[in-house]
């Protein structure tokens, strides 16, 4: 309620988002940059994709509804090991009560298939533990997000020009990257010759998107998607029979958002540009002003 108070707009996604980046991730650049107007709260973190948010956004519909949010969408979610429901990050950052207190409306919205798997391991059956373990879930949150920005004293002045960066901003941004293989030095070093993963055959992610648009349409969100590069040059180099598949990858889930009549921004074209990436799958400083200058682009339109 306080995000929509001052027309902000609610950013949500995966560990990309989650990064702090010393300061200098993508939506604080936004922050800062006098030529974006609002304002941007985070709510990132590793595998916090499309499906991990139904239980929050089922048990708060009024929130949600009229709420701006931007979801920045990780091509890297649809590879083998990520593509299907994950317990942990479902657990992380969705308390068992929470799940089953919304589990009605689930079924009313047709999510079933994305809430039912979370019972069938370890919260099967009710525990009171649950309680105690989502009492403090809540305080952590709590702690990490708004008390933070509470001592942070709120938003930034923007006062930045991110268009025309000196050449010196540049190199800084750029320091300590391999830009032949679009990853960091250290990352290198410790990963040589090293592609990016293989999708997985699962149509998971995709039915996850999906869903996930259509709940955002029937609450009345105000939903963007980015979609995010993946890293090509990397890819390029050590594992060129995966760049077909994330293609298509990319390709699809424009289908479903031109269907679904949804907004988005496409930035799969800075998967390979140089600079963008730190490692496999997340951007580096470059690359989040990169990736804050489509965003701007979008909103300035």
């Amino acid at each position: 309620e306080a995000i929509k108070q001052h027309d902000g707009i609610l950013v949500i996604g995966t560990s990309e988002t989650g990064n702090h980046l010393s300061g200098e991730n993508y939506w604080a650049m936004l922050n800062r940059d006098k030529a974006v107007k609002p304002y941007f709260s985070v709510l990132g973190g590793a595998g916090r994709c499309s499906y991990i948010w139904f239980p929050p956004i089922l048990a708060n519909p009024k929130a949600f509804r009229g709420l701006r949010v931007f979801y920045y969408l990780n091509p890297t979610y649809w590879r083998e090991d990520l593509n299907g429901f994950s317990e942990p990050y479902y657990d992380r950052y969705n308390g068992a009560l929470l799940v089953r207190s919304i589990f009605p409306a689930a079924k009313r919205y047709e999510l079933q298939s994305f809430v039912k798997p979370y019972f069938q391991g370890k919260y099967q059956q009710e525990d009171w533990r649950d309680y105690w373990v989502d009492g403090l879930k809540d305080f952590n949150s709590f702690y990490s997000y708004d008390l933070y920005h509470l001592l942070k004293g709120g938003f930034p002045r923007k006062i930045h020009n991110y268009r025309y960066p000196a050449p010196a901003q540049i190199w800084m941004w750029q320091y300590g990257l391999d830009l032949t293989h679009n990853v960091s030095d250290d990352y290198w070093a410790q990963n040589p010759a090293t592609g990016i993963p293989k999708i997985g055959a699962s149509e998971f992610q995709y039915q996850a998107l999906a869903a996930f648009i259509k709940l955002s349409k029937e609450v009345d969100m105000d939903l963007v998607v980015f979609i995010g590069p993946y890293n090509g040059i990397l890819a390029r180099h050590f594992s060129p029979e995966v760049i077909p598949e994330y293609k298509t990858v990319v390709e699809r889930v424009k289908h479903i958002l031109i269907q679904s009549k949804t907004q988005f921004i496409d930035g799969s074209d800075l998967s390979f540009s140089e600079g963008v990436f730190r490692d496999v799958q997340h951007n580096s400083t470059f690359g989040a002003w990169k990736i804050e200058q489509k965003i701007a682009a979008y909103y300035n339109r």
